[in-house]
């Protein structure tokens, strides 16, 4: 107990020594900072005066023992120095909070000052120099030591806290921020020669070189032993090492600056680093493309940044690097490639040269499948792609790789092993050499831009250079069924670089065929009711073409089916060419040729001659819509008919017929023919049985009608019927409005039936052998019609009668009597004299 009592009181005895130690220490401080303090901050204030060539400006100078002991300190608050007179807009060289000038506590004894170490905190360090070379940190005066002075600037040790230094250079075209939360740099200075030792943790928030962009804002822990030739303008970098992301580099090499155009050999390594991490460090000029994948893998890398930089010049980057359990995996999608062991080098782009990535070999998995090859690839912007690959792939495990935005629901697999050099791009004008198979089993996809689902997609491709020969290609799509074989011109550039042509040479074989499943109508209703379509809406795509042999089983289109269809088509430029072709539709027989032109988007013009021979009659005008028209319709005809049919129309991307384009000319002959209910005809039950109207027989019927700006026009022409025996003309509107000319003998009308008004004198004549020919015209429209006698018609009639036989009269005079009379000359010679002619009116 006594024991540890008088320890205790040891203890106290030596923590009071220890605090009354302290206590004098601190008194001697205090008395020492108080006598030599002014002389000090005053012999330090007229120092720099007489080293600084700008104007300073400071908030206040302290002088204090106690901050940075056992060193003393003169600090300066709020500091603001000036640019250089004469250096135009140059902004100022430093904005600090504080700035410590620290130096030996023995100095205030001796009175000689050895400014040893600089500490500044929360400043805002710029360096500039301007297009004409002049620049604002040149501020601090050159010169030799002085014998005798006070204050020597032998700086050593430099520590910069919570500050950012910015060095822009106009000539140049360099552009540097970089945030600094502490960095220490040691050295020694000989001359213009400063070896240095650089340690801290810094962020290279704005590194812009030359027209290029470097900027890493992950933050940075650097270590590094620096030679700063202020002479020759160069930081000889002899080791450093740095952190980043979680991995470590190691850098070396070399820097001029000062310069318009200054020299760079920087070579930076990293071994068996995270991918992943590396990833997010990578200036984003250099990861665009990938922005939607997450890579992963051990990455051992070596780059060398070599060559000039400033004045629009850019050094050349260059990479050798190996990855070993590689996976690249899409954000927004499950694909993955996973097991990635590949070996390459990468050249970024620099002026004119384009960048260049290539893969010395490659090989991985994706899912069940897996790949393997080599890549070169070269230019990036207009890629040129020299590529060997053998892989077996399934389309579901890949699709976040395939064309963006063209195709969905991707499925099937493929089995390739090619080998393929050659551009994406047409204009490059590169030859493509490519040889090797291409196989699809059961694959199918969506269409993202109409929705089409093509499925049961087999085919065995083969590659010839710029072709790909399809030795079999067949697939569905809706009720329709295709195969084909020919020849593809540009398909890869076609299927993986956008505004690529597409051309092909085949054969199509179709044992149905829908239109709407290769042509869907659903493209053009994206552009909303009453809008007019564009170019994205068009029935054919841009830039694909194709000639192609035709045979199908069973074709329609809405109502319309036809069997044992076989033509030649061709596309181009969005124009659709029907060379021929012949099918069997309507029970009868079809062959013609046309042109479907769809170069103006919105809509298509349709040109196209037919023979039709032996077709039902109702089942043409009900399968062709009535030929957008609604005044002689299907529900009206019955027979047979062959006909000669020249029709023009504009048809929308939805093939709706505009009715008021519609132009047709058609040379008809229609046998064993019936007129069914139609509603002009039942005007004549006042002068006929209306039962016999209702369905009027005729045997055979040839005229030619046309159809132009909405009307049907049909010529004079003459119809033997069942009824009646009926000659006439007359037009026809789209929209029902009729104006029909006709005239029948009178003796046909009231055999069953009495007439209710007799007819005007006016309104007959007496045709030939002697029966009396009745003259009508009907009006208005087909659901209020307006009946009259036609008069006109009937002194028309008359005239043109009595012209013919004018004519009829002129000719056998001219045949007996007129000097083209054939006859032997006469023997008298006095008859021979005689001169009789006669000279006949034209009219």
């Amino acid at each position: 107990m006594q024991e540890s009592s008088r320890h205790n009181r040891r203890t106290i005895k030596i923590a009071a020594a220890i605090a009354a130690f302290l206590v004098i220490g601190l008194v001697v401080l205090g008395v020492v900072s108080l006598t030599y303090g002014d002389k000090a901050k005053q012999l330090v204030v007229a120092e720099i005066n007489k080293h600084l060539l700008v104007p300073a400006e400071v908030g206040e100078v302290e002088f204090t023992l106690f901050r940075n002991f056992p060193d003393a300190s003169v600090v300066f608050r709020q500091v603001a120095i000036k640019p250089p007179a004469g250096a135009g807009e140059a902004p100022g060289l430093l904005h600090a909070k504080g700035i410590s000038l620290r130096f030996g506590i023995f100095s205030l004894f001796t009175g000689e000052y050895r400014i040893r170490s600089v500490d500044i905190q929360e400043a805002s360090v710029t360096l500039w120099r301007d297009k004409d070379g002049r620049n604002n940190f040149e501020v601090w005066k050159k010169g030799g030591s002085e014998e005798g002075k006070k204050v020597d600037f032998d700086i050593q040790r430099v520590v910069l806290r919570k500050s950012k230094v910015y060095y822009r250079d106009v000539a140049a075209g360099n552009d540097l921020a970089v945030a600094i939360s502490y960095v220490t740099l040691k050295g020694k200075i000989s001359g213009a020669v400063v070896e240095a030792g650089l340690s801290g943790n810094l962020a290279a928030e704005r590194l812009l070189i030359g027209p290029d962009d470097y900027s890493l804002k992950e933050s940075i822990n650097l270590h590094a032993d620096v030679i700063l030739d202020q002479d020759a303008g160069t930081i000889n970098i002899t080791r450093a090492g740095l952190r980043a992301g979680g991995e470590d580099f190691s850098v070396s090499g070399l820097l001029s600056y000062g310069k318009r155009v200054n020299a760079t050999d920087l070579l930076i390594s990293v071994e068996q680093a995270d991918i992943e991490k590396l990833f997010i460090l990578i200036p984003e000029r250099f990861t665009a493309s990938l922005k939607d994948y997450r890579p992963g893998g051990r990455l051992t890398a070596e780059l060398r940044v070599k060559g000039n930089y400033g004045g629009k010049q850019s050094p050349l980057v260059t990479a050798g690097f190996s990855v070993k359990k590689g996976s690249l995996a899409h954000l927004q999608h499950k694909t993955r490639l996973s097991g990635i062991m590949a070996s390459g080098s990468y050249t970024a782009k620099t002026g004119i040269r384009a960048d260049r990535l290539e893969f010395t070999e490659f090989e991985g998995s994706a899912g069940k499948g897996n790949f393997r090859g080599k890549l070169q690839l070269e230019n990036s912007v207009r890629p040129k792609v020299n590529l060997t690959l053998s892989a077996s792939l399934f389309l579901d495990e890949i699709a976040a790789f395939m064309p963006e935005g063209q195709i969905t629901d991707a499925r099937g697999k493929l089995v390739a092993d090619i080998s393929y050099e050659g551009s994406f791009d047409a204009a490059a004008r590169v030859p493509e050499k490519a040889s090797g198979l291409v196989s699809l089993a059961d694959a199918g996809f969506v269409l993202v831009k109409d929705g089409r689902k093509l499925s049961d997609l087999n085919a065995e491709l083969e590659l010839r250079n710029g072709s790909v020969m399809i030795d079999r290609l067949s697939l569905k799509t809706g009720r329709s069924d295709l195969s084909l074989s020919g020849n593809f011109r540009n398909l890869a550039a076609f299927l993986f670089q956008k505004d690529q042509p597409l051309f092909f040479d085949a054969a199509v074989r179709s044992e149905r065929l829908c239109l709407e499943d290769i042509a869907p109508a659903s493209a053009a209703t994206t552009a909303g009711e009453g809008q007019p379509g564009n170019a994205a809406t068009a029935i054919f795509p841009e830039r694909v073409g194709f000639n192609a042999a035709i045979s199908c089983d069973l074709f329609t289109y809405r109502d319309f089916s036809a069997e044992k269809v076989s033509g030649r088509l061709s596309l181009d430029d969005r124009v659709l060419r029907v060379g021929s072709f012949s099918m069997k539709a309507m029970d009868g027989s079809v062959s013609g040729s046309g042109v479907l032109n769809n170069r103006y988007g919105s809509h298509a013009q349709v040109v196209c001659n037919v023979s039709l021979h032996d077709v039902d009659i109702q089942r043409l005008f009900r399968e062709f819509g009535d030929f957008g028209q609604t005044s002689l319709q299907s529900r009206h005809l019955k027979g047979r008919a062959d006909a000669e049919v020249q029709y023009g129309a504009t048809i929308s991307n939805r093939f709706e017929t505009d009715a008021a384009s519609v132009s047709a000319i058609a040379d008809l002959e229609i046998r064993d023919g019936e007129l069914v209910g139609f509603e002009p005809l039942q005007e004549l039950s006042r002068f006929l049985d209306a039962d016999e109207l209702m369905n009027v027989k005729f045997s055979t019927l040839k005229n030619r009608v046309e159809i132009a700006r909405k009307t049907v026009i049909i010529p004079e022409m003459e119809v033997k019927s069942s009824v009646m025996g009926l000659k006439g003309y007359g037009s026809h509107t789209f929209g029902n409005d009729i104006d029909y000319h006709l005239n029948l003998l009178l003796s046909e009308i009231g055999r069953n039936k009495k007439r209710r008004n007799p007819a005007p004198a006016g309104a007959s004549e007496i045709a030939e052998g002697a029966n009396t020919r009745l003259f009508l015209h009907l009006t208005g429209t087909v659901d209020q019609p307006v009946f009259r006698y036609d008069s006109q018609a009937v002194v028309k009639k008359m005239a043109d009668d009595f012209k013919n036989q004018k004519q009829e009269l002129r000719q056998a005079l001219r045949s007996e009597f007129g000097k083209d009379r054939n006859a032997p000359p006469p023997k008298d010679k006095k008859a021979s004299e005689v001169k009789f002619e006669i000279e006949w009116d034209e009219d």
